[in-house]
């Protein structure tokens, strides 16, 4: 549980993700960037790679800082099952189903978030610029 004050008040806040929820990232933009900036402090969130091929990014400096590989090959997550969640950040749909279709072939279940998905997740976390979630 994670302490709070309210109005004065102490409260305790359960983590979402109590075992940890490992995110890897597809798109390295404005929305990358405000949702690092977001999550950087919960540990119960883990940001094991992104995927970007653009090297001037504006999310790959602090991607960098924060210690997350960088690969410019998103394919590379069909390597990785120990990922929750693909966050598709890119707006690009065809990228969305090109690889559910290579999970589902390789019996794999993970949760691939993106689109309308995106910007309820931004709405959750009380961002304001929920625009920026499609680069």
């Amino acid at each position: 549980m994670k302490k709070g004050k309210e109005n004065g008040v102490k409260v305790e806040v359960p983590r979402i993700f109590p075992k940890g929820l490992k995110i890897f990232i597809i798109g390295g933009g404005r929305a990358c960037k405000a949702l690092l900036e977001t999550i950087m402090g919960d540990a119960s969130m883990e940001v094991l790679g992104l995927a970007e091929i653009n090297p001037e990014a504006e999310a790959l400096p602090l991607a960098r800082q924060l210690g997350i590989p960088i690969f410019e090959d998103y394919r590379v997550v069909l390597d990785m099952p120990q990922v929750d969640l693909i966050l598709n950040l890119t707006g690009d749909k065809a990228l969305e189903e090109e690889l559910r279709d290579l999970l589902k072939k390789r019996g794999r279940q993970t949760e691939i978030l993106g689109g309308l998905g995106g910007r309820l997740l931004w709405g959750v976390l009380g961002r304001k610029d929920y625009l920026a979630w499609t680069d």
